[in-house]
């Protein structure tokens, strides 16, 4: 992480730190104990996170309206009323499932199931226990600019979805903020062209290339 100049707060650090608990700990051991520089470190791995968070989320509206639209196309607008669609479903993909539409409530629309869908949902429809089901007849065309294989794009979703949910509790990341939005473009770039080029402009910290 860049060096940070010592500047005089407003407020008590070591008060600060007291509140923010464990999450802090890190910071005052890689700063000394200087309770100072822990909460501007801690304070700029904040923002950095939230640099990320803008771009990430572009790229889950974008999989999750590609992906509903391969489903629509396979069975309908109620696609999540069909047998062969719910059928195919682990239990605990029927259990999120279940949740979402009640979360709809009477507007039980395609957009309104999938935007009560979350990131996870629509990530382990691209696992390997869909292969057959799902993306070999479908999914895969939710993803014209990919000819790869399943599993190597379902690695790039599943750690955009591991840094969303790191990020969403405050967590500490566990790759480059770098390497995250080289994955986003990756998965965008599958997508949609012109919608890459419109989160690559989103991003305030390059990707790793």
């Amino acid at each position: 992480m860049e060096r940070i100049a010592n500047v005089t707060p407003t407020f008590n650090p070591e008060l600060v730190c007291h509140a923010l608990g464990p999450r802090v700990q890190r910071y005052l051991t890689e700063c000394a104990g200087n309770h100072s520089r822990a909460v501007q470190q801690y304070s700029r791995y904040a923002e950095i996170c939230s640099e990320l968070w803008l771009p990430i989320g572009h790229t889950e509206v974008l999989l999750r309206r590609a992906m509903q639209t391969a489903l629509v196309r396979a069975w309908g607008d109620d696609w999540f009323e069909q047998i062969g669609f719910c059928s195919a479903l682990t239990d605990r993909h029927q259990d999120q499932l279940a949740e979402a539409i009640g979360r709809a409530g009477g507007n039980l629309t395609s957009d309104a199931v999938s935007a009560a869908l979350g990131f996870g949902f629509w990530r382990l429809l691209l696992a390997r226990t869909y292969d057959r089901s799902m993306w070999t007849p479908h999914l895969r065309h939710a993803f014209p600019g990919y000819r790869g294989a399943r599993a190597a794009l379902y690695e790039r979703v599943n750690a955009l979805n591991d840094d969303r949910n790191i990020i969403g509790h405050h967590g500490r990341l566990k790759r480059s903020p770098a390497v995250t939005n080289a994955d986003i473009i990756f998965v965008v770039s599958c997508i949609s062209t012109d919608a890459t080029a419109w989160v690559r402009d989103s991003m305030k910290i390059q990707p790793e290339s």
